[in-house]
């Protein structure tokens, strides 16, 4: 799941980045949801392997969601709605 649309307030991206300089970077209220959407249709609703990667140019950026946000996750995910299809619209 490649997330681009963030809220006003938000670097935009891609974002270059001075030595000591930082980006910010807002979810959209309600991106719980889409996550668990994901989850249901791309993971069987399961949280486990779960992990947000935030790559650079020299490096990637893994964080692993605690037992209570994946929790939480699988069971939004019960209810969810399916998320679009991973296919390129040309085929």
């Amino acid at each position: 799941m490649l997330v681009v649309h963030f809220l006003r307030g938000s670097a935009t991206i891609p974002k270059v980045l001075g030595y000591g300089e930082k980006a910010t970077f807002l979810f959209t209220e309600g991106f719980e949801k889409d996550i668990a959407s994901y989850l249901k249709t791309y993971a069987q609703g399961k949280a486990d392997k779960l992990e947000l990667v935030v790559s650079t140019t020299t490096e990637n950026f893994r964080l692993i969601p605690d037992k209570a946000m994946k929790e939480n996750f699988e069971k939004l995910a019960k209810d969810a709605a399916d998320a679009p299809s991973r296919q390129h619209p040309s085929g």
